[in-house]
């Protein structure tokens, strides 16, 4: 996969260029949520609201950490059935899709913001060949580093919601390392009710309320709008993570209103289930997605 190189764990996107438009926003979205989630899996109600500033005031910075994850994913009724990507990286990367406004565990990005490409980018590091296994797979998935960092692989087997995944890294700059996690069920959209792909208007002077059967131990979400003038070329959008047992959230209406209007909202819910360990320094995690529909769409008047 063509990666952009410059972009974090934290903010991988978006958008991801994978092999289909399915791959890329699933990618981008279920690498997205780095927090964990309040105790009632939605948005802590009264919690802060965090304001980085507009677009353009505050050049985006290096993280610092030494972090990274594997992730696989299942694309209901597209071919390659499943995908596998990693991306790794000692702390001197910057996103290319800065956190502008954050709420809970929602977040604002903006990819206006990003940092301009450099004329020699860094490599994003390596742990050598990542085998991703597991009772439906014939053969692994092998991923591969490179000159562009590891190239998003596909063509693996369906695998099953509950099914045990396996991820094990020979290790290089990143060690060595394996990790287990479960493939969660697929999620639909309950509230609002959507008919065929059309979710209805969006309401940016309210919160938005979101209810779902099924998932993981958590979804990830994305609600993306470009400008409909063109003026600025770039998606902005809100991210969220809600992990738990609910099946119910809420995106603050504080972050709804930085989105453009006039235009439509494009929707993505993603149940996962990840895992995590510490090792020599560097915080490492794996991650099992369940895409479901991605082009449910919410009309915005104001």
């Amino acid at each position: 996969m063509s990666k952009r190189v410059g972009s974090t764990p934290a903010a991988a996107g978006p958008w991801v260029l994978g092999a289909t438009a399915g791959l890329a926003l699933a990618l981008s979205v279920a690498c997205s949520g780095e927090k964990n989630g309040s105790p009632d899996g939605g948005v802590a109600d009264g919690g802060p609201v965090v304001d980085g500033g507009e677009a353009g005031t505050d050049a985006p910075r290096p993280t610092g950490k030494r972090s990274g994850y594997v992730e696989v994913g299942l694309l209901p009724g597209i071919t390659p059935a499943s995908y596998a990507d990693a991306l790794f990286d000692d702390g001197t990367l910057v996103e290319a899709c800065p956190r502008i406004r954050e709420a809970g565990t929602c977040w604002v990005y903006d990819c206006n913001a990003g940092p301009p490409p450099l004329e020699d980018p860094p490599t994003p590091l390596s742990a050598g060949d990542i085998t991703i296994s597991g009772a439906s797979f014939v053969s692994p998935l092998i991923l591969k580093h490179g000159l562009n960092g590891y190239t998003t692989v596909g063509g693996g087997a369906a695998f099953k919601p509950g099914e045990t995944l396996r991820a094990a890294a020979l290790g290089e700059v990143v060690p060595a390392f394996t990790l287990e996690g479960k493939a969660p069920e697929p999620a639909v959209l309950t509230s609002p009710v959507c008919t065929n792909t059309q979710c209805g208007d969006l309401d940016r002077s309210s919160d938005l309320s979101l209810a779902w059967t099924g998932g993981g131990e958590g979804v990830a979400i994305d609600l993306r709008t470009t400008d409909p003038t063109g003026t600025l070329a770039k998606a902005v959008g809100i991210r969220c993570a809600f992990d738990g047992p609910s099946r119910s959230a809420k995106v603050p209406k504080d972050l709804l209103a930085k989105l453009f209007s006039g235009t439509r909202a494009f929707f993505t819910l993603v149940p996962r289930s990840e895992v995590s360990m510490e090792i020599q320094g560097w915080s490492l995690k794996f991650r099992v997605t369940n895409l479901g529909p991605s082009d449910l769409s919410f009309r915005i008047l104001i």
